[in-house]
């Protein structure tokens, strides 16, 4: 089968016990002033998205897309992805696929808002929420799509449903032959 959740927090524990010991490493050449930090202190941190877009959506290019997102998807500038992606020509957006609280996020903890057409885009809503394995592949199935992007700003808990719902959806669309795209920070 595949891996189990036990085995990603041991690999995950590990890789970061790893880069807090890089981190203290750099510290000490930060703290000296050395290198180019005032520089890099006065660029702009871009969103996953942002990087996304200006790329002009390459990695969407000819692909059925869907999206798995809440409230916290939005751009630089405090847009929701999903309008933005919407109103882009170079995107053939065909879903939103709604976690834990919902893709607006009006459900409470434990809650999800059902499948709905999303009144600001159009768009078909799919709850994803405890979904897992064949169920959750048979929802990207439903919707058409060919790739998936994941974007969620998450706490990083591992008691939080997020971190869970992003494995859930590359094992689904790796079963199933899809692409994931997640859009990390930059």
């Amino acid at each position: 089968m595949g891996v189990s959740r036990r085995d990603l927090l041991a690999v995950g524990g590990a890789a970061g016990a790893a880069a807090g010991i890089a981190a203290a490493g750099a510290a000490p050449a930060a703290a000296r002033g050395g290198g180019d930090g005032g520089a890099r202190g006065r660029r702009r941190v871009l969103t996953g998205f942002d990087r996304l877009a200006a790329g002009g959506y390459a990695e969407l290019a000819g692909q059925k897309v869907g999206v798995v997102t809440n409230p916290t998807g939005i751009t630089a500038d405090a847009r929701h992805l999903v309008d933005v992606m919407h109103a882009d020509e170079r995107v053939d957006l065909r879903a939103v696929f709604g976690p834990e609280h919902g893709f607006r996020g009006t459900a409470q903890a434990g809650g999800s808002e059902g499948r709905y057409d999303d009144p600001a885009t159009g768009l078909p809503v799919y709850d994803t929420y405890l979904k897992s394995g064949q169920p959750l592949a048979d929802v990207f199935t439903a919707s058409g799509v060919d790739t998936v992007v994941f974007d969620i700003q998450d706490a990083g808990a591992r008691f939080y449903t997020y971190i869970w719902t992003l494995y859930d959806c590359m094992a689904a669309a790796s079963w199933m032959s899809k692409t994931t795209v997640s859009t990390p920070e930059a």
